[in-house]
């Protein structure tokens, strides 16, 4: 049985598709793969899998312990499309930027969410065969369509 860490508090703020995305990819690492995945979340211990869906300054650190495993990490933003979201001052923002970049780096594998970035990530020096696309999922049940008088 594999055993896969997911790192990520995209729940922290209410409301964001980020949050739903990983909650959404938990639900069904769960359901479907209960005998082939052993799922625990923001664990430090050793782990084959070692899934980082936020870039915290504390996961990053974690990147450079040998009990990761493979370190796989999901890209919902990059630096450019942080603007006009995050205001930080100059130097501070351009840091923040870097750091972006540099914990990408130190994935094993990426995974984007919107294929547009893969370009842009292999401009950053990421390798393209580290890239996989693999669109957002969520739950049909919660989030579907309704007609305007319901919006």
């Amino acid at each position: 049985m594999l055993k896969i860490n997911m790192f990520s508090t995209a729940e922290k703020v209410k409301g964001q598709g980020v949050g739903s995305a990983y909650v959404e990819l938990v639900k069904m690492l769960k359901k479907h793969f209960a005998n082939d995945f052993k799922i625990t979340v923001n664990k430090y211990g050793r782990a084959d899998i070692t899934h980082y869906h936020t870039i915290n300054p504390t996961f990053y650190l974690s990147t450079f312990s040998q009990k990761r495993g493979r370190k796989i990490g999901y890209v919902h933003f990059l630096p450019e499309t942080l603007d006009g979201s995050i205001k930080l001052p100059q130097p501070f923002k351009g840091i923040f930027y870097k750091y972006v970049i540099a914990f990408y780096k130190r994935m094993d594998h990426i995974v984007v969410v919107n294929p547009t970035f893969i370009d842009k990530l292999v401009r950053y020096g990421i390798a393209r065969e580290k890239i996989t696309y693999i669109p957002n999922f969520v739950s049909k049940k919660v989030f579907y369509a309704v007609d305007d008088s319901k919006k």
